[in-house]
């Protein structure tokens, strides 16, 4: 499928919980730039994320994952406080396992990349945002 025609799917059916959250996330994420998240927003948007993987069925997980993961990541390369680090990755350990576990491999390809540059380049033209 095509990215239009993705996005006609995913206009046409309702969105689930998790798709909500995930709209949420990257609303979030995309302002980032502009004003730093609120940490305790970030951390309750989350939590509720966490607890809603686990009743959310697989087709809607694979729906919303990759969006997701890039949400995710950008928010950890953001600088995000310890605690919003640390559900963030639990949050995405979360999605791997229940969506699609290929997706780890290239996360955490991204990561040690972005880790391993000498340069430390800034967090948004790595991830694409500047």
């Amino acid at each position: 499928m095509t990215k239009k025609s993705d996005r006609m799917a995913e206009a046409g059916s309702p969105l689930s919980k998790f798709g909500v959250l995930v709209a949420q996330l990257n609303s979030i994420v995309n302002s980032a730039p502009q004003q730093p998240p609120d940490p305790l927003l970030c951390f309750d948007l989350l939590s509720d994320l966490v607890s809603t993987i686990e009743d959310e069925p697989k087709a809607s997980i694979l729906q919303w994952q990759r969006k997701c993961e890039d949400a995710l990541q950008s928010l950890i390369l953001f600088g995000a406080r310890r605690p919003v680090r640390r559900l963030a990755s639990t949050t995405m350990v979360r999605i791997i396992e229940k969506g699609d576990t290929i997706s780890i491999y290239s996360r955490a390809s991204g990561f040690q990349g972005w880790l391993s540059d000498t340069r430390k380049v800034d967090p948004l033209s790595y991830i694409g945002k500047s």
